[in-house]
């Protein structure tokens, strides 16, 4: 129960925290979600919640020196915590895998930003989207343009393990030859250095690695059918979380980051959602602070 109705919870604030800076919902007054009762006392009496995140997955979450998330994922969930008075007990381990096995086995109780897949829904409900990224097709920048996913065929592809972009090739794409990888990073400098011929990922990230890591070799050859979302996951567990899912079904515009995600030069859009973040060199967002515990 108590992670059915923490999604519950979070299909709200992680909806209402976003979109208060567009459109204030109506009844209320754009700085807060709106909570029944029930959820107010239940809140009241789980100040704590744990929260399982990204190590190495810049910009949106990465663990800083003492234990402490960096990232948009930092910024989102420092105002949901704002918002609801909570703190969250952040949980983490050497790579995203062992994060989302964590997830599994419930020892935390949602996750960062994450995107929907198929193969994550029978395990976690998840909230509405807040934010949307197009996939591009990384190589170097003496290798050809590759338009699109059919131009991968026969081409060696760097993959990091459990990310939603592997899991669609893996899932769409069977016959690929795929190099899987713990990171992004690792799997961006395997084609930085000729180790793999490409990769998929979200253009904020691929912007982000790029820049701070000096893989001025690499190039942006095409782009994926889709895109990359982040939502807030928790178990599917306990008692449903339909009443609150309609309650916190859009209503207002998507914010996206589309416009602020050129590989090679910082983005000048204001706010945290481009200038930032994505493609920028010097992130400055406040962290959340790592618990004693995790």
């Amino acid at each position: 129960m108590r992670r059915a109705f923490i999604c519950s919870v979070f299909l709200l604030a992680g909806i209402f925290s976003l979109r208060a800076a567009e459109t204030a919902p109506e009844g209320g007054n754009g700085n807060n979600p709106i909570l029944t009762p029930e959820e107010q006392a239940w809140l009241a009496s789980h100040p704590h919640i744990r929260l399982g995140y990204d190590p190495s997955w810049p910009p949106f979450s990465y663990r800083g020196a003492n234990g402490e998330i960096h990232g948009i994922d930092a910024d989102v969930l420092a105002l949901i915590a704002q918002r609801l008075g909570v703190h969250f007990e952040l949980v983490t381990a050497n790579t995203w895998s062992e994060v989302y096995a964590k997830a599994l086995a419930r020892e935390v109780d949602v996750l960062g930003g994450t995107a929907s897949t198929p193969e994550r829904q029978p395990f976690f409900r998840f909230s509405s989207t807040y934010l949307s990224f197009p996939v591009a097709i990384i190589t170097r920048t003496d290798a050809p343009f590759l338009w699109s996913a059919q131009d991968l065929v026969g081409h060696k592809v760097a993959a990091p393990r459990d990310y939603a972009p592997t899991l669609d090739l893996q899932r769409e794409y069977p016959g690929f030859q795929l190099q899987l990888t713990d990171t992004v990073e690792e799997a961006m400098k395997l084609v930085s250095r000729g180790q793999a011929e490409a990769v998929v990922t979200n253009l904020a990230n691929a912007s982000f690695i790029i820049k701070t890591r000096g893989l001025t070799n690499l190039k942006i050859a095409g782009m994926m059918p889709r895109t990359s979302t982040c939502g807030l996951p928790s178990g599917r567990t306990g008692r449903s979380s339909s009443a609150f899912s309609t309650k916190a079904s859009p209503h207002s515009r998507r914010p996206t980051c589309r416009r602020s995600t050129t590989v090679g030069s910082a983005s000048t859009t204001p706010g945290w959602c481009a200038g930032t973040w994505c493609g920028s060199s010097s992130p400055g967002s406040r962290p959340l602070a790592r618990s004693p515990s995790s």
